[in-house]
């Protein structure tokens, strides 16, 4: 292909969901590498062997780094990897098995059990143990008990097994001896030091093997309930607890976590301060609207690895090659750069969406246009509430996006001080769960709405919480919708 006949429908930038644009490389595992971006050296930064917690925004690319690090994990000799899909667990299965412990620690064991089950299906990968006897234990208990991940499909047979493993432990024989047997209690928390020697044991029998468990999609299940709260800072002391004891035995294998920022900043537990500033990196894409952004590099990697025969162009000239310098909207031009990332929240999924819509209707132009941007931003802004609406979720009761949501609705005014929109909400009564106070906090923490100021020399400065997350709503400035919600709003 030559820099002649290119056309932005060969560009492919992605797909919303990372395991989606993962499983687009199956069968062409090589190209992988070209298409992802390793953004301020984030790959190493999450492989060091007490980095375990990755964190980040909804849509900030914590999947699909998960499933490069799996990519990668699995390319290097003598190393295995899993990644696995937490969303079909069945998280309030574990006040089944929780124990006397203080809260948040009391599912710290059940964790701790997971992580075996999962740790062990990663080095059954390894042929080379197969005349290992604890491998041989290992498998025909997995195959028997656990092919599928626990607390999912099976979920009220996996209770019934581990809260009767003494009275009813037939399904132990594979792996349990006789002696074994005796010293077991009621539950499977005593079946757990059994479990952890033959899984470290079959590990350590070929010390040149590493092996590697990322949990992913722990947050599909999110409520803002104790129970879901508790259970996540006991996943987090489990992998903790497990990543530091085989470091300690010189194991080489390690546990790692993908979870929303916004998740983990509702977690209350004194410990979970020293986790994220020693064993966290989080995924930040900063908040600058201009072309110098991260997303930038992402979308220029993405046109050279479609476009191999512009590789030897420079990110400038990529850029002034496909994208105009303004967009002309309301009687004003706008620069490209700040048009585009003003109506995202700083994340690859809203840069990527956005620019798809384009690909897909306008497949056959060399180029983005200033009319193809203002074409699908009905589109994008019904994609991008979408995307607001899902991340509410758990924080907030379905009644409550409701009615905030329709709030905006029918008010239906782009900026507006609090004094009309109280006096508004008042006449209409659409409120009946929050005060006008309340929802208007939700619009400006899941930045549906923002504050503004005008300078003397009319510059106007905005204030957003998905650019500065210590932010709080000012009720004595004037109020703003987010840019990338005008068209579904209809402001």
């Amino acid at each position: 292909m030559t820099t002649n006949n290119y056309k932005i429908g060969d560009i492919y930038f992605g797909t919303a969901d990372g395991e989606d644009e993962a499983l687009n490389f199956i069968d062409k595992q090589d190209e992988f590498k070209n298409f992802f971006y390793d953004y301020d050296n984030i790959v190493e930064r999450a492989s060091k062997p007490l980095t375990y917690l990755i964190l980040g925004k909804k849509g900030a690319g914590k999947t699909i780094l998960g499933e490069y690090l799996n990519y990668k994990l699995n390319q290097t000799q003598n190393s295995f990897c899993n990644i696995v899909s937490f969303n079909e667990f069945r998280i309030h299965s574990l006040r089944e098995l929780s124990t006397e412990d203080t809260a948040p620690n009391e599912y710290i064991p059940i964790w701790t059990y997971v992580i075996l089950i999962e740790i062990a299906k990663v080095l059954l990968q390894n042929e080379e143990l197969r005349s290992d006897e604890n491998y041989k234990k290992l498998k025909k208990f997995i195959d028997k008990n656990y092919i599928k991940l626990i607390l999912t499909q099976n979920a009220e047979t996996d209770i019934a097994k581990l809260k009767s493993v003494r009275e009813n432990s037939d399904w132990l024989n594979d792996i349990v001896t006789e002696e074994n047997k005796d010293q077991l209690q009621d539950n499977y928390i005593s079946f757990i030091p059994v479990l952890e020697k033959i899984v470290l044991d079959a590990i350590s029998a070929k010390p040149d093997f590493s092996y590697n468990l990322i949990l992913d999609k722990i947050d599909d299940r999110f409520t803002n309930s104790d129970l879901y709260k508790n259970s996540v800072i006991s996943l987090i002391k489990a992998v903790d607890n497990f990543n530091k004891n085989v470091l300690r035995k010189r194991i080489k294998a390690k546990v790692t976590v993908l979870l929303r920022s916004d998740i983990f900043s509702l977690l209350n537990d004194t410990d979970l301060n020293k986790r994220e500033s020693s064993n966290a990196v989080r995924i930040d894409w900063g908040d600058a609207a201009k072309y110098s952004s991260p997303l930038f590099d992402l979308i220029v990697q993405k046109i050279t690895a479609s476009i191999p025969s512009l590789k030897n162009k420079s990110r400038e000239e990529i850029i002034k090659l496909f994208f105009p310098k303004t967009i002309r909207q309301s009687d004003r031009n706008i620069f490209t750069d700040k048009f585009l990332l003003g109506r995202t929240l700083f994340r690859p999924r809203d840069v990527i969406s956005y620019l798809t819509l384009i690909t897909t209707k306008f497949p056959n132009s060399s180029k983005f246009t200033p009319e193809m941007f203002l074409d699908v931003q009905l589109r994008y802004s019904e994609y991008f509430l979408k995307e607001i609406e899902n991340e509410m979720n758990g924080h907030l009761s379905d009644q409550q996006i409701k009615e905030v949501i329709e709030l905006m609705i029918k008010f239906g005014k782009f900026d507006f001080k609090f004094e009309e929109i109280k006096k508004f909400s008042a006449t209409n009564k659409i409120l009946s769960t929050l005060t006008i106070e309340e929802a208007l906090k939700i619009l400006f923490d899941f930045s549906i709405i923002g504050n503004y100021v005008r300078s003397s020399n009319n510059q106007i400065r905005h204030t957003w919480k998905h650019r500065h997350d210590r932010v709080e709503i000012d009720f004595n400035k004037r109020m703003c919708l987010h840019y990338g919600l005008w068209r579904y709003f209809n402001v």
